[in-house]
């Protein structure tokens, strides 16, 4: 999990540094895209986690493996998504030349991360509180070995 995410701020600085130095046209829409892109990371762990959690009473369902494809697929949404607001959305020129931060120390750089790091740590925050519901769920019925 560490290495994608130094690749994504690695990255980030990169494009940050390498942006061209000029703002960009329509940038309320480009702003709009990088709110519901952040805020489909976080809807699809919600779903993910409710859905197994749903059938995690199911014998068919290996929680576990279903838990492992579920995160593998949530961190290859993020990363995809990721790629998309910072470079595709041109996220980094709107923080530094439309909202002018460019001069401002450290602030450009926060506000770049902000829309790629905080829908990782919800989504981190989601997994953890449906584990512990489905943990919760499974001592009530007795069931003392959970798969991991």
């Amino acid at each position: 999990m560490q290495l994608p995410i130094a690749i994504v701020l690695i990255s980030a600085v990169f494009i940050l540094e390498n942006a061209p130095n000029e703002p960009i046209d329509g940038w309320p829409i480009h702003v709009l895209f990088v709110l519901l892109a952040s805020t489909s990371i976080v809807g699809f762990a919600l779903v993910g986690s409710t859905v197994i959690a749903f059938f995690s009473g199911c014998k068919a369902l290996d929680r576990a493996a279903a838990e492992r494809r579920l995160r593998g697929f949530h961190l290859a949404l993020w990363f995809a998504v990721s790629g998309g607001i910072l470079y595709g959305l041109g996220w980094t020129q709107i923080v530094r030349f439309n909202w002018q931060l460019d001069r401002t120390f450290l602030l450009d750089e926060l506000l770049v991360f902000f829309p790629v790091l905080l829908p990782l740590i919800v989504s981190w925050v989601v997994f953890f509180h449906a584990d512990r519901s489905l943990t919760r769920i499974a001592a009530k019925a007795g069931c003392y070995v959970i798969c991991s």
